[in-house]
Order: structure tokens, then sequence, then C-alpha cells
């Protein structure tokens, strides 16, 4: 359980001589200085309380400041130039009353004793990527408006083949009863044109779908997840292997038989993988000589009683209407 394993990591962490951590029971306790603003810090307690979930802000002398319970938790992040910091991001949901909260800078004493807090806290993040009953969540950011955003679990539903996008306050229940009523948009895999990343904003994504319907935007928490994205969901989009589309080009018979050649300008058009592995738009437009008659009248020219399949990327055209 999520209980014994971090019990076990704490114990671990005391075995091998680490220091400014207390453990009793299910409850791991750090001493750190926290930075109040940018003047001031002051040395607190950071307790973990594995047991009920909450975190708790106390001073040394053990009066609690303030607590929040995990599902509070968004992310936790770290700094390469200052290997013993990390900085607690909160999320602030719909619905509960609460103000937004600023996050807490923690100042650890040692990188190891920093590392244990981030390693024990992981699993209970909103930002941690989930694995359940065929379900694969990311945590995004969705530009609402032209001024606010929210954030949403993407969800891929590897069973039904499916990509979600779920308000954060309604996952656990959607998690629990897919059929439950709550505000999602839903799309299936099929429906996926490509995804787009973006070089100026490397945790951008853009996804592009079928029949003109609206992009659809997000911003990953980290580079990281956004890879992990693409990764999972790259073997379940329409594949065109090393680029090449293949197309059959048919010719409908003109009214005007008496003319001898006919030049169409016609586009093929469809996806090609980059050498990043993200599938993107590619068209091509080129001038088609239609042969001279008699040769053009041939019944394997004429395709003005058939439909015209585009295999590579499943649509279709009706009868006497352009290939493309």
């Amino acid at each position: 359980s999520r209980l014994q394993h971090a019990e076990a990591l704490a114990k671990e962490y005391l075995a091998t001589g680490g220091t400014a951590v207390e453990m009793e029971g299910s409850i791991i306790i750090f001493a750190v200085t926290k930075r109040l603003n940018m003047f001031k810090t002051s040395k607190r307690k950071i307790v973990v309380d594995i047991g009920v979930e909450e975190l708790r802000n106390t001073t040394v002398n053990d009066r609690i400041r303030k607590k929040f319970p995990f599902a509070k938790l968004m992310s936790i992040a770290t700094d390469p130039a200052t290997p013993t910091l990390a900085t607690v991001v909160f999320s602030h949901r719909r619905g509960q009353g609460d103000s937004l909260q600023r996050d807490y800078s923690l100042n650890f004493s040692t990188t190891k004793q920093r590392d244990l807090f981030r390693t024990l806290m992981v699993p209970y993040l909103v930002s941690t990527t989930t694995f359940e009953r065929g379900l694969v969540a990311f945590c995004v950011i969705k530009k609402l408006n032209r001024f606010e955003t929210g954030v949403r679990k993407l969800v891929l539903d590897i069973r039904q083949r499916k990509l979600l996008s779920i308000e954060l306050e309604d996952y656990d229940q959607f998690s629990k009863d897919r059929f439950a009523q709550i505000n999602k948009k839903e799309f299936n895999f099929n429906q996926i044109r490509n995804i787009l990343e973006d070089s100026e904003d490397p945790e951008k994504v853009e996804i592009n779908f079928e029949g003109g319907q609206r992009a659809y935007t997000v911003v990953f928490l980290l580079e990281e997840l956004k890879v992990n994205f693409l990764q999972t969901i790259d073997p379940f989009l329409q594949q065109h292997g090393k680029g090449i589309l293949r197309v059959r080009l048919m010719y409908t018979r003109p009214p005007a038989a008496s003319t001898n050649n006919y030049v169409h300008e016609i586009e093929v058009a469809g996806k090609v993988k980059t050498e990043g592995g993200v599938m993107v738009p590619w068209a091509h437009t080129a001038d088609l000589l239609v042969p001279e008659a008699p040769e053009f009248m041939k019944r394997d020219w004429d395709t003005s009683q058939a439909m015209v399949t585009r295999s590579e990327i499943g649509l279709q055209r009706p009868p006497r209407q352009p290939l493309w």
C-alpha cells in the first residue's frame, strides 16, 4: 500500500544517516526553512500525515499554521540551480469556497531530505499521471477564454479508444463511474487528424480533428508529461508509413467529349510523420494531364457511377464530385 511504501522510504532514509526528519507511525516530519516573503524566512516543520492524507505547516513549537488535504497539492517543483529548494504548488478548485493559496517555497537541509519529501508526495499530487482501469490521466492547463485558464484532466481511455477532457473536480467521480453525469468533452481516437507541438512552448500541444472540428489546445505542466502523452496515444492514431501517401487517381468523364486534352489541378493531402515522431498535415498540388480521347473514355477511367475511397484518410466522395 502507499502507507507501507512511505514508511519503508522514511525508515530507509533514517537508517542511512538521514537528518532533519522524524517519524511517528504514519506521520513523517520535515524540518525546513519556509520563505515568507522576499526578505523574511522562518523555521518550520512540514508534517506529512500519510494516514489521513494531509499536509500541515507548523511552527517549531508544533502550533499548526495551516493544513491542506493532499487533494489540494498540484505539484512540487525543483530547480537544479538550488538543489535543496522545493516549491509546493496548490490547486484551487471550483466550489470549495476557499481563496487561492500561494506557493510554499521550502528550503531543506540536504538534497536527500528534499528528494524524500518529493518522493513521498508524488503519488498524491494532482499533476501526477495516473494509470487505472484502462485510463491514463494527465493534468493540463486549458485556456477557457481570453482572460481565464483552468485545470483539466486529459484522459486516454485505452479500452474505448477515446480522448476525454474532464474538469479536475469531476475526475475522481468519473474514474469510479464512467457513466457519471459530469461536464466533459469526448473524442474518438479515429477523429484525431494530428497532434502538433509548439517550438516556442515545449509543454503545449494542439490536437486537430477530422471534419473541420475546432482544434483543442492544452499545456502540460512539464515537457516530460507531454512526451509521455504523445508516446501513449501515438500507437492508436492513424499511421502513414514513412510519410508516403499512396493515392489512386481516378477520372470522371467530362461532358465535353469532343475535347482531346484536359488538364486538371489536383491536390494530394494527408499526414506525414516528422523526425520527432509527430504527425503533421502535408499537401502537394500538381497538374494532371488526362490522356487524349478515346483512351480516357475507357471504362477504367470512368468513376461517374462509383465511390472513390481515400483509404489512407478514411473519407469518401460522392459521384461526380471532385476527388479532394
